[in-house]
């Protein structure tokens, strides 16, 4: 998976922290948001919104609803000093992805670019792995309903998971409604033994 490049937005309404960002980063891939003109703006694919932990948690949850509703596989960094206490506070209740810690230096902000660049090789190989997944249920899915034999997945009450075609006009019902139903109630009464060996 190719790398992308990584832009970074700074939320805060703290000058020191916007003019100390800038030198930072020497305006390469850097955005400094405006927080009462956030309506207008709109974060690309490839961004890592990074929040000022001297915001006021109002403002973050308000502000991070505001870019979340818009793009909710944003990825957002809390810049902190370290103190603990608020740290624990407002990470827990604005589910960041990343913290960035006092003094910010281009080499932290690497990491942390590294990091996101992690995290989305690992969804990648996620979406991969579950693409596969999916052509392989399809696979057993078609061999099972395009079998000559009846087949019913049963779960351990005996409800139905999964039935064939020929299962649903051996019951003279449509498969989907047999899905939920007892199977019990479509065996004969001998049949009920049998589950009752295998309880």
């Amino acid at each position: 998976m190719r790398e992308k490049r990584v832009s970074f937005f700074l939320l805060s309404d703290k000058q020191n922290r916007r003019t100390q960002f800038s030198a930072i980063c020497q305006g390469k891939n850097l955005h400094l948001l405006d927080p009462e003109k956030l309506s207008e703006t709109r974060l690309p694919a490839n961004a890592i919104l990074i929040v000022d932990a001297g915001l006021s948690s109002n403002k973050q949850q308000k502000m991070l609803s505001k870019f979340r509703e818009k793009s909710p596989n944003l990825h957002t960094a809390l810049w902190t000093d370290g103190n603990e206490d608020k740290i624990a506070s407002i990470y827990t209740n604005n589910d960041f992805d990343y913290l960035l810690f006092d003094p910010v230096t281009k080499d932290r902000l690497d990491v942390l670019r590294a990091q996101y660049h992690h995290c989305m090789m690992k969804r990648h190989e996620l979406e991969l792995a579950n693409e596969k997944a999916a052509l392989k249920l399809d696979y057993y899915k078609d061999l099972l309903d395009n079998s000559t034999e009846a087949v019913v997945v049963l779960n351990e009450d005996f409800k139905i998971n999964y039935c064939n075609k020929v299962l649903s006009e051996l019951f003279n019902q449509d498969a989907e409604r047999l899905i939920g139903k007892n199977m019990q109630e479509y065996l004969e009464d001998g049949f009920k033994v049998l589950h009752h060996i295998y309880q």
